[in-house]
């Protein structure tokens, strides 16, 4: 366990009293044996994020990959009440703040290149949507031996 003296503790009180810290990682050799875990307060659940951005990406290209049901070039339709907050520099966030009437359509690659360069997060919910959802990303996450994970 980590001493009170730990970059993780000092890191935590930077942040002050209303943020908390959790990080939780684990050691492993080629053959993916796990030879040691550590973690500072890891047996905290803590939000996600745009963590979850990468279960999301790893989904679809398992449904194009592996499942063939669709493909990096096939093509997105999107409409105004896709459009949700995010940065409004990000490609397809900024299109929430817009006051009028916005259609865009957009390749699965290229969705996936805005939710992994600059956590769109418009490009994720659609994403979410096109794999199934919550459920599905939570049991591939399950799936992959991760039992903790919770979208």
């Amino acid at each position: 366990m980590f001493a009170e003296n730990n970059l993780f503790f000092h890191f935590e009180k930077c942040l002050g009293t209303r943020a908390q810290l959790a990080v939780s990682y684990a050691l492993l050799d080629a053959s993916g044996k796990t030879l040691r875990q550590e973690g500072y307060r890891s047996q905290n659940y803590m939000p996600m994020a745009s963590v979850v951005k990468i279960p999301i990406a790893l989904l679809v290209l398992r449904r194009i990959f592996d499942d063939h049901a669709f493909r990096l070039d096939t093509k997105i339709d999107i409409r105004n009440e896709d459009f949700v907050p995010g940065a409004p520099w990000n490609s397809l966030d900024r299109y929430f703040f817009y006051p009028w009437s916005i259609q865009k359509q957009k390749t699965v690659d290229e969705l996936l290149t805005h939710m992994l360069s600059e956590s769109d997060n418009t490009a994720a919910d659609i994403l979410l949507r096109l794999v199934g959802g919550t459920m599905a990303v939570n049991e591939f996450i399950h799936e992959l031996g991760f039992k903790e994970f919770r979208h």
